[in-house]
């Protein structure tokens, strides 16, 4: 089985070798000259007087300090689309309040929330009877 790829890009490499700010200079160039010029781990060491291991363990760090930057540019990607999704979208609760007397004065009438939720739904709120029940329960307590 071949060894897995691990060459990257000088662009990519940059972006990534900011974020190591306490890494020796010796240390960034030998994983420039592995993973960017395409240097061999046992190449490197013997050109930047280290061990085999050395390189490979450097590589595995850079690597993984790749993978975090990822992670949490997603996680900051995610945020902000949910940051966009509750300024688009009011919570069922938020929708339903002004309805709130109208609602209870008809499930008091006997109305079921079938019936209530087609009131509700004439007037432009998608609401389904079951989150009906969860509100109005919640809105009596």
């Amino acid at each position: 089985m071949a060894p897995a790829s691990h060459s990257m890009d000088a662009t990519r490499f940059d972006r990534v070798a900011i974020l190591c700010k306490r890494w020796a200079d010796r240390s960034l160039k030998a994983l420039r000259a592995h993973l960017v010029d395409g240097m061999s781990p046992s190449e490197v060491a013997v050109t930047f007087k280290m061990l085999p291991q050395n390189v490979i363990e450097l590589r595995k760090r850079f690597l993984a300090r790749e993978e975090k930057a990822a992670a949490a540019q997603a996680a900051v990607a995610a945020a902000e689309s949910l940051a966009d999704f509750m300024q688009r979208v009011q919570p069922i609760a938020t929708q339903l309040e002004p309805y709130d007397q109208a609602m209870h004065a008809l499930r008091d009438k006997g109305y079921t929330t079938e019936q209530i939720a087609t009131y509700l739904h004439q007037r432009g709120i998608d609401v389904t009877p079951s989150d009906l029940n969860e509100y109005m329960g919640k809105s009596r307590a």
